[in-house]
């Protein structure tokens, strides 16, 4: 299991890099990725496919330079509470906590 400590939109890299470096071909690959259209909840497995809309699939996408490896989408739902909520301030929390952890 790899989990990248990069930033999520630039996650084809290292998912690359350690294909590569381990000799694992996409055969033997799943990416597990959260999704904001899916239902809170709900989750979804396609063998292949294009990268809907989510920026971390697609740099793996184009990084491996191929669409065709499955992916287990879980829902998180949109219907946050929309008055006070920021999707950037809440990503920017839980990095800064991650590097202060390191």
């Amino acid at each position: 299991m790899l989990k990248p400590s990069t930033f999520m939109n630039l996650s084809g890299k290292a998912v690359l890099y350690w294909l590569k470096k381990e000799k694992i071909h996409t055969n033997n690959l799943i990416v597990i990725l959260d999704d904001l259209n899916i239902n809170f909840g709900v989750s979804r497995l396609k063998p292949s496919g294009s990268h809907g809309g989510h920026n971390g699939l697609k740099d793996i996408t184009n990084s491996l330079n191929t669409s065709n490896f499955p992916r287990l989408r879980f829902g998180i739902g949109n219907n946050f509470k929309k008055k006070g909520f920021s999707w950037r301030r809440f990503y920017w929390q839980i990095n800064s906590s991650r590097r202060r952890r390191r």
